[in-house]
């Protein structure tokens, strides 16, 4: 079965390495055929497969998680060195990172380094610049146990071994260029539940190897590290966006670290708190709560929770989202507010005036297989008191955003005053307006402006 694998894998590389064949003829009938350098890579894999007596070992995360990859490391645009993972149990140092060179008289496949490991796996690998070459430098982060990973990084010599240079252990990792040289640094991100002293630390190149420049501190009393993620601040400079759980985890926190004047800086801290207040949120049950850019211009805004208010106490909750970027001095400028349905896949910009006078409530409607129909209802929302002194909610529809499905969705998108919003192969986006005295500041035209699905991005976690 790992042979036949490595075949499957080597003839789905037949692109890369001898280009589109050409047939004609009988030729066009004929079986397949592996060119001599794929031949020559599996007659050397299986080589060391059977010296090891070893297994395929993929690494479990991120971007480059196949078992064997081509890969560039000298930067000249050809990916000319095979990369494979393997697994040998009967070894002292089990995990096994081999780099495969073609010779170019001999046109057999050699090994250039390897690259060996402990722990349960490979959790990720990476091949990044962080040196003063064009050459790559690899980044590991070995799966020391369920809860515990370490991060290496290898300098691969020409003519000699695989250099290790640092290694750490970390709770999240990011690679950046924090300085602006042109030159990605690594930022580890480190979890402290017993001393409560969480921190980011910045490792960058120098003389040969990676040292830690700086250090800061993250938010007390942190109960996990959700995300690090690489974003930028108003001014376009590069910023990390730490999110992570607090107090009973439920709720989020963001430390946004930067680097001022050649040392890490935590903008979003309070010193009096020692706590990043400003970014703190309760309610966290929303896919964007690590951040992300919302209005398309290339920075990263934090987004803030506010709950609309209940038409009754049986109504589900439903919040609203103000949306933060973040200044090199870390003030907190709004962008816009938007209501994101994440269980139907779609947001839409609010105009500011809604804030503090609309509700809204969710509808679902599954006639028969042919027609299914979800919606969000927006309401105008107003306590008022009657004629005895007690308040009373008055609320009237105004808004209703459809989710439709089904074989007859493009008839139900017609109906009853509704116009579309957006249309996909399976399904179709649709609102309509209901009389309301109430002027809600929206014309067809700017509801479709404003509306946008929410579209999952593939995300490698480190």
């Amino acid at each position: 079965m790992k042979k036949i694998g490595l075949i499957g894998l080597l003839f789905g590389l037949l692109l890369v390495l001898s280009g589109c064949l050409s047939q004609g003829g009988e030729e066009f009938y004929a079986l397949p055929q592996l060119p001599q350098d794929y031949l020559a890579l599996q007659k050397t894999i299986n080589e060391v497969v059977s010296e090891l007596d070893a297994e395929y070992a993929a690494p479990a995360s991120g971007s480059n998680s196949q078992s064997i990859q081509l890969q560039d490391l000298d930067a000249d645009g050809r990916r000319e060195t095979a990369v494979a993972f393997f697994r040998a149990p009967s070894a002292e140092r089990p995990l096994k990172i081999y780099f495969f060179r073609q010779d170019p008289i001999s046109e057999q496949y050699e090994t250039a380094w390897v690259i060996e490991g402990e722990g349960t796996g490979i959790y990720s690998v990476t091949f990044d610049n962080l040196g003063d070459t064009k050459a790559k430098e690899v980044i590991v982060s070995w799966q020391i146990s369920s809860t515990v990973r370490s991060l290496a990084v290898y300098s691969l010599q020409y003519n000699s071994n695989a250099v290790e240079l640092m290694r750490s252990g970390y709770t999240k990792y990011a690679l950046m260029d924090m300085d602006r040289d042109e030159e990605n640094e690594i930022l580890l991100v480190h979890l402290d539940t017993v001393e409560n002293n969480s921190s980011a630390e910045l490792y960058d190149y120098e003389s040969g190897v990676m040292i830690m420049e700086s250090q800061v501190n993250l938010s007390m009393n942190l109960t996990s590290i959700q995300a690090a993620k690489v974003g930028t601040l108003s001014d376009s400079s590069p910023a990390l966006f730490v999110t992570s759980g607090f107090g009973d985890n439920l709720g989020r926190v963001t430390d946004v670290i930067t680097m001022q004047y050649g040392t890490l800086c935590n903008l979003t801290m309070n010193e009096n708190s020692g706590m990043s207040t400003s970014t703190v949120r309760y309610y966290s049950d929303f896919g964007d709560v690590n951040g992300k850019d919302i209005n398309y211009d290339g920075i990263l805004e934090l987004p803030l929770p506010e709950e609309l208010p209940p038409l009754n106490d049986t109504s589900a909750r439903m919040h609203m989202l103000h949306w933060y970027q973040y200044s090199p001095e870390g003030a907190a400028i709004h962008i816009c507010t938007t209501f994101h349905c994440y269980e139907d896949s779609w947001y839409m910009i609010l105009p500011d005036e809604w804030r503090g006078q609309v509700s809204a409530v969710r509808q679902e409607s599954f006639g028969n297989t042919a027609a299914a129909e979800r919606a969000i209802t927006f309401y105008h929302y107003q306590v008022e008191e009657d004629e005895d002194g007690e308040e009373k909610v008055n609320a009237r529809q105004f808004l209703t955003v459809y989710r439709l499905t089904g074989t007859n969705r493009a008839a139900r998108a017609a109906m009853d005053g509704r116009f579309v919003l957006f249309e996909t192969s399976d399904v179709i986006y649709a609102a309509r307006f209901w009389e309301s005295d109430w002027d809600c500041g929206l014309t067809e035209e700017d509801v479709i402006e404003r509306f946008d699905r929410i579209v999952s991005a593939w995300n490698a976690e480190n």
